[in-house]
């Protein structure tokens, strides 16, 4: 028999979707039993939680997948142990099928191998247009506060937060817009190899979401393991060794839930630092950079695959090109780079295969930095705006 559960699904995670009840042709054999039992003077009243879905055994976890819809399912419907009628003499207990969790598609539901193509990452981040203020303000060397505003053309987002240093680690408690409170601890060390980072998240009614991330520390690399309340789960392995006068590091990324895989991201980097006749970092660096995620086997798609290549001459800087092919097949190459009009002051830019120009002016001081993008095609797309603001005071 069923137990009454309560299901949510997580943006992160891809479209809600919904399918017919399975338990229909069960509920109208329990009906007909209810009403032969009444006759005899039997009574029989299912408990009725709103708060709560009726979410049957699991049978199979590869079950048929459901209608894509914008909607979550829930079956308020529940049936207490003591009260469900068995089956009939002679006949087969009926077998309720179920349907797995919603996994994503093309990438998992935490970041994932972010230590690979951080040039790539960084300029394409810059070059994007959005609008944004960020403040970061040390109260006391404990205690510091920070706030986060985004202005969206539909809706706008807001965060406030506060950190506190402890004996165990770092603890923040932060207010969204939406009336969330979200809570973390930073850096809990069990043991001198471990270090674990927790999150919850509350709305009004009670915990809504919550996190685990382990990430310890091997003779070979590091492995980290990821899990949240609705049961997705992710494990990530990174490991470098030396190439002559450069670095290889390799990185794989797994992601699912409890006996379902999801999918695979796996990332061969090659990085060659320049160093100074101290052995001090001199700022310039290359590095070619191989990703590629393949989804589970039902995703209607190809692996994505991306190569990158960086240079930079100096702190300020760079030239950047890659070569991608997206989940429908399509490849897209791209040039970029940034580089010092004057002490204070930097351009960066980015042209894609498909006309797209992103360009971005760097404005940064001491206590401050000011980012201002913009983004425009060929293909008649509006021309987008953003400005960055970030204080540190």
């Amino acid at each position: 028999r069923s137990t009454a559960q309560h299901t949510t699904r997580s943006s992160r995670t891809g479209p809600s979707r919904t399918r017919e009840n399975p338990l229909e042709p069960h509920k109208a054999k329990e009906k007909r039993e209810s009403e032969r039992e009444s006759k005899i003077g039997s009574t029989m009243s299912p408990a009725t939680d709103p708060l709560t879905a009726a979410v049957p055994e699991a049978t199979s976890p590869a079950a048929d997948a459901p209608t894509p819809t914008s909607e979550t399912t829930t079956d308020s419907t529940a049936l207490p142990a003591d009260a469900a009628p068995g089956p009939a003499a002679g006949e087969a207990a009926e077998e309720i099928p179920s349907s797995p969790p919603q996994l994503p598609l093309d990438e998992p539901g935490c970041p994932a191998l972010m230590m690979f193509g951080q040039d790539h990452n960084d300029l394409l981040g810059t070059v994007t247009p959005q609008r944004l203020a960020m403040l970061n303000c040390s109260l006391s060397e404990r205690m510091g506060v920070s706030s986060v505003g985004m202005l969206g053309r539909e809706q706008s987002q807001g965060q406030l937060g506060l950190s506190y240093q402890t004996r165990l680690g770092v603890l923040k408690a932060e207010l969204l817009t939406n009336g969330i409170v979200q809570t973390t601890l930073e850096g809990l060390q069990p043991l001198p190899f471990m270090q674990i980072t927790t999150q919850a998240a509350f709305v009004k009614q009670g915990l809504a979401m919550g996190g685990l991330q382990t990430v310890c520390m091997t003779p070979v690399g590091f492995l980290m393991g990821s899990v949240n309340l609705m049961g997705q789960m992710s494990c990530e392995f990174v490991s470098g060794a030396p190439a002559g006068d450069g670095q290889v590091m390799f990185g794989a990324h797994v992601w699912g839930f409890p006996g379902i895989y999801g999918g695979t991201k796996a990332a061969l980097e090659w990085t060659r630092p320049v160093l100074d006749e101290q052995g001090e970092f001199t700022g310039r660096l290359s590095a070619i950079t191989l990703a590629c995620t393949r989804p589970r086997k039902e995703f209607e798609g190809v692996s994505t695959v991306s190569l990158t290549a960086a240079n930079r001459m100096s702190e300020t800087n760079s030239v950047l090109a890659s070569i991608e092919r997206n989940a429908q097949g399509n490849i897209e190459m791209a040039v970029g780079g940034s580089g010092l009009v004057r002490p204070g002051m930097r351009m960066r830019g980015r042209f894609t295969t498909k006309g797209v120009l992103g360009m971005a002016l760097e404005l940064p001081t001491e206590k401050s930095n000011l980012t201002l993008s913009m983004e425009i095609g060929s293909d008649g797309r509006e021309p987008k705006f953003g400005a960055t603001v970030q204080l540190s005071p």
